[in-house]
């Protein structure tokens, strides 16, 4: 014979057992979830607090700092040309040319190669001595402006007459001839836009 008694106590454990595990599941498990994802969201914010409070310390940084900052970006911005008006910088390439005692074609590159580039690219031709040359792209180099020495062939010029030689021929430093050559450069110099 079965107990009753025992039946309802097992129905009752069963009931119980249902209910505490409905609470569970519908209760306490999102609970869980939400605190979960609400912990995120704080770390999130208190890291993007975190960023912006960097962000608004470097900024008033800066601002203490700008009028030390101001002086090299005076400079830095005269190291860039404008590219609607590049007549100081042909000013100082025919400047620098007569320095060092040679004679320069400048012309403007094809405009296809241009498009939508932070630069100017000029093609440069010289005829004079190497010596003379190498001083220019130096001179080139060090000069106040932005500039990149693209490509430079530089090629022997066909020999000339005995006469013509000697009149021509200039000693370097160290006392030996210095041939006659033709350069062609490319530069690109860097522009404020």
């Amino acid at each position: 014979m079965k107990n009753p008694l025992k039946n309802k106590n097992y129905i009752t454990f069963l009931i119980f057992g249902l209910i505490i595990l409905s609470l569970v599941l519908f209760l306490v498990l999102p609970l869980l979830t939400e605190i979960k994802n609400g912990s995120k969201n704080l770390l999130s914010k208190k890291n993007n607090t975190a960023v912006l409070q960097a962000q608004s310390n470097e900024i008033e940084n800066f601002k203490k700092e700008y009028r030390n900052y101001k002086t090299n970006l005076e400079i830095m911005d005269q190291l860039f040309i404008d590219p609607q008006n590049p007549v100081d910088f042909i000013k100082f390439l025919e400047n620098t040319a007569n320095d060092t005692g040679i004679k320069i074609e400048i012309s403007l590159a094809p405009i296809s190669q241009q498009k939508n580039e932070k630069f100017i690219t000029l093609q440069l031709f010289s005829s004079d001595n190497f010596i003379k040359i190498m001083n220019f792209t130096e001179k080139l180099e060090n000069g106040p402006y932005l500039v990149e020495i693209k490509n430079v062939a530089i090629k022997k010029q066909p020999p000339k007459t005995p006469s013509n030689l000697a009149s021509e021929q200039v000693e370097t430093n160290d006392g030996a001839p210095s041939e006659e050559v033709d350069a062609n450069f490319s530069i690109n110099i860097f522009t404020k836009q």
